[in-house]
C-alpha cells in the first residue's frame, strides 16, 4: 500500500511540474505578442503620421514657391539628414504636431520630391519610432 503512495506522489509531482512548465511557456507568449502588439501598433500611427505630413505638404506645395530647403545632400545621405535638426546639421523643415506624435515636412527649392517624416513623442529629435516618406509625382515610398 505504501509503494502506490509513493508512486501516486511521484506521478503528481511530474504532474504537477510539467502543468507549470506549459503554463510558464504560455505566459511567456502571451509577453511576447502583448510586445509585438504594442511595436506595430507603434509603427502603424508612425505611418499614419507620416502620411498626415504628406497630405499637409501637398497643400503647401500648391504654392510653387513654397520651400523648406535651398539644396539636399547626396541621396546617400538624405535619410540622416532628414532626420536630423540644422543645429546637427539636418534640414529645418516645417513641423506638425498632433496629438500622440507629429511630423516634418522638407521640400528642397526647385524639386518636386517631398519628404515626411512621422514621430511617436514630443519632438522627432527624442522620438524611438520614426518613418520617412517620400513623394514625388503623386507616387510615395517608404525611405
Amino acid at each position: 500500500m505504501s509503494k502506490n503512495k509513493g508512486l501516486i506522489l511521484l506521478a503528481s509531482l511530474v504532474l504537477i511540474f510539467c502543468l507549470s512548465t506549459i503554463l510558464l511557456a504560455l505566459a511567456q507568449q502571451l509577453i511576447g505578442m502583448k510586445k509585438l502588439f504594442f511595436l506595430e501598433e507603434k509603427k502603424l500611427s508612425t505611418y499614419y503620421l507620416a502620411q498626415a505630413g504628406l497630405h499637409h505638404g501637398r497643400f503647401l506645395a500648391q504654392d510653387p514657391a513654397w520651400s523648406t530647403e535651398e539644396s539636399a545632400p547626396p541621396a546617400t545621405q538624405i535619410g540622416s539628414w532628414l532626420l536630423t535638426t540644422p543645429a546637427q546639421g539636418g534640414s529645418k523643415g516645417y513641423y506638425g504636431s498632433l496629438p500622440n506624435g507629429g511630423y516634418k515636412i522638407v521640400k528642397i527649392a526647385g524639386q518636386t520630391e517631398l519628404y515626411s517624416i512621422g514621430f511617436i513623442g514630443n519632438s522627432l529629435e527624442k522620438a524611438v519610432y520614426k518613418i520617412i516618406l517620400r513623394e514625388e509625382n503623386n507616387k510615395w515610398e517608404i525611405i
